[in-house]
């Protein structure tokens, strides 16, 4: 390119101007032309918008410099960190002259400028040693000048032309002069873009937020995430992954590029023991890394370089539940307002994430309770606090024969003739109405729900025992008459051996007393076995006659250790009773009170090895209202924990009892409970296997 200039001509008649004074003329010509320049410059600045990105307002500015300033090729860099120069402005490259003018440049004359931060004027580019390389060759002359502001250095500018000893003075003036302005241009255009920035992370915040809050599947919030983050803030590649707890790796959940959002179709994982996603999920920290991507392969943006990449970690309390990982093609993409920004974004989604996995495994539990629920074999029913049906299960469908959709929303008493449920937790007998008008008895518990920490209603439990009542009636009736039909032949035996042992009939000799004795006793055995096995069946209806007389009843249990006492010296066993000398008046059926210590000590004694004791003892307690309370403890061999829950039921004995082939019929205890309940009292036991067992009776005291 060509300087324009103009040609002056000088009259003969007039006085030559001195050397100096042409000079001064000149320099007065360069001063007008450079005003005039910098007006438009000024005129120029004002006009570019902020809304430019960096690389289209130093184009722009380019263009407009060009204006003023004539140049062949010009180039505008910006510094990022000690090192790194951008390029944000071109004129006269191509787009692989751009490329290539980047290569280099901080050894060149561009980063000389800026370390120097001085203006620089290149009049022949062929012979001097600070050309750039990109030049060399068809570019002659080159102006450039630091962009500075407040001290600090931005960048710099440079243009070229391809005419050797192009440039004056003046010309690097006006450079310096534009470089100036631009500085201030820059330094707003990026303090618009960060307001900006900062408005869309704000907005970003409020929109990840609000994605957080619905009701959404894990992998609709992450694709929603991961694509609201790209939108908002343009990164060339955004992702989500999750780590679990005590796993080496973390799992891909979502990804957002310029290619799309992708939600992986299967699960990709990353290891923890490498990588900036692995740093960050390891220490808890923010991790930036300025540099290549360390993404892994299913992560590479094709057809980009990544310069810049940060990963945030996603933490509930101490513990790290996930990674949100960023990358950019341009260098220093997260600055601290940015990182600082993304790391409330990303406590946010933390949580978000954390809620909805909470979500998740509150329905799929609901989901298994309600199924578990229906393939239950008992009735389950539901009732609010207002007693109306909210929940009826096949099982309660098929043993009342309604369908539920005839008692949901109905009031639980067109099931109930009583119309009540019993206090309490159970288990109660209750009689319930079928669809047909029969009647069921079910076996129920009842359970308290509650809601808010209130209560909300009852859930009911219930198993059809009708077919176990009938059988539990037949064998009751079967016990009875059989004791009933055995004591008349047992009787006509008695009476026949106590005839016997007289001798009446005629002599017997030694043995055959002996042999008549045997039998005459077993007979007395036996009969006291029907007698329990009648009793029985009068204790499961409570039926058991009482004739309850105020007695003391320290001498009951004075009388029964003193009949217990030789068979218990007889075994090895000590048989110690002690009376704490309080007043034990109780009202109480004679008989069956003693039956019942009878049976306690019995027992104990079965189950006591030799050397082994039994300690009794009797006493009155200070409570209100007072009672009596006789302890049978013993050191013998104990009952198993599993067989506590089922020592007073009705014939049963337990496996370690069977196993020794220990003498008994399992009515015994039954016994004592059921008269024990009768007389208004309470039995219990505890016990450990080796250690003995511990019955406890308390009956209510007589003033």
């Amino acid at each position: 390119m060509s300087r324009k200039g103009t040609s002056e001509t000088w009259h003969n008649d007039r006085v030559e101007p001195s050397a100096e004074e042409m000079k001064d003329a000149t320099r007065t010509r360069e001063l007008a032309e450079l005003s005039r320049r910098l007006l438009g410059l000024a005129d120029w600045t004002q006009g570019l918008s902020l809304e430019l990105s960096e690389e289209q307002l130093g184009d722009v500015a380019l263009q407009g410099l060009h204006e003023v300033l004539g140049f062949d090729t010009g180039v505008i860099f910006t510094l990022g960190d000690e090192t790194r120069l951008k390029m944000i402005g071109g004129y006269g490259f191509s787009a692989a002259e751009r490329t290539a003018a980047m290569e280099g440049a901080w050894a060149s004359h561009p980063g000389e400028v800026i370390r120097r931060q001085a203006p620089t004027l290149i009049l022949d580019l062929e012979n001097d040693e600070r050309a750039f390389q990109h030049e060399a060759g068809i570019s002659k002359s080159l102006l450039a000048a630091p962009i500075m502001l407040r001290g600090r250095c931005l960048g710099m500018i440079s243009v070229t032309s391809f005419t050797e000893d192009f440039y004056r003075s003046t010309d690097l003036e006006l450079l310096t002069a534009f470089a100036h302005r631009f500085a201030l241009t820059l330094q707003n255009h990026r303090l618009y873009d960060l307001e900006r920035q900062r408005v869309r992370l704000q907005r970003l915040l409020l929109d990840v937020t609000n994605a957080t809050t619905r009701l959404t599947t894990i992998n609709d919030l992450l694709h929603d995430a991961v694509q609201l983050i790209r939108d908002a803030i343009g990164y060339d590649l955004v992702a989500l992954f999750s780590v679990e707890k005590n796993h080496s790796h973390a799992i891909l959940g979502a990804v957002a590029s310029h290619q799309g959002t992708l939600v992986p179709h299967q699960r990709a994982y990353v290891p923890l023991s490498k990588g900036i996603i692995g740093l960050a999920a390891r220490s808890g920290e923010i991790q930036v890394n300025n540099g290549s991507s360390t993404s892994p392969g299913f992560l590479e943006v094709s057809g980009l370089k990544i310069n810049s990449s940060a990963a945030f970690p996603l933490m509930i309390g101490d513990q790290v539940i996930g990674v949100l990982l960023a990358e950019s093609s341009e260098p220093d993409a997260f600055p601290y307002f940015v990182t600082s920004q993304l790391r409330i974004l990303a406590d946010h989604l933390a949580v978000g994430v954390h809620n909805v996995r909470l979500f998740d495994t509150v329905a799929q539990s609901h989901v298994e309770l309600i199924d578990q629920i229906e393939r239950s074999n008992d009735a389950i029913m539901n009732v609010d606090h207002e007693g109306y049906v909210t929940l009826f299960n096949a099982a309660a469908e098929a043993v009342l024969g309604y369908p539920r959709h005839q008692v949901l929303g109905q009031p639980l008493t067109i099931l109930l003739p009583d119309a009540a449920l019993p206090d309490g937790n159970g288990p109660f007998e209750v009689t319930w109405l079928k669809a047909d008008g029969q009647e069921v008895t079910l076996e129920i518990t009842l359970t308290t729900m509650l809601k808010d920490g209130a209560p909300a209603g009852k859930q009911i439990i219930g198993r059809d025992i009708s077919e176990r009542l009938r059988l539990e009636r037949l064998r009751s009736e079967l016990v009875a008459t059989v004791s009933h039909e055995l004591r008349t032949p047992l009787a006509s035996i008695e009476t026949v051996l106590q005839t016997l042992q007289t001798g009446n009939p005629g002599p017997i000799n030694e043995m055959q007393a002996g042999f008549i004795e045997i039998a005459l006793q077993s007979s007395y055995r036996l009969e006291e076995m029907v007698a329990s096995l009648l009793d029985t069946a009068l204790a499961e209806t409570r039926s058991l006659e009482l004739d309850l007389r105020h007695v003391q009843l320290d001498a009951i249990v004075a009388s029964q250790i003193e009949l217990h006492r030789t068979l218990a010296e007889e075994r090895g066993i000590r048989l110690n009773y002690h009376w704490d000398s309080s007043p034990c008046r109780v009202l109480v059926d004679q008989r069956r009170m003693e039956q019942v210590i009878k049976n306690l000590l019995s027992n104990a004694l079965k189950f006591c090895r030799p050397k082994d004791s039994i300690e009794v003892n009797l006493g009155k307690l200070a409570v209100k209202p007072p009672v009596v309370q006789l302890v049978v403890e013993d050191s013998g061999m104990g009952i198993p924990t599993a067989d506590l829950p089922y020592v007073f039921e009705q014939f049963y004995r337990g496996e370690n009892v069977i196993g020794q082939a220990i003498e008994g019929t399992g009515i015994g205890l039954f016994l004592a409970r059921a008269i024990v309940l009768q007389h208004g009292g309470q039995i219990k036991v505890e016990s450990e296997l080796g250690k003995g067992a511990r019955f406890v009776v308390t009956l209510p005291a007589t003033i």
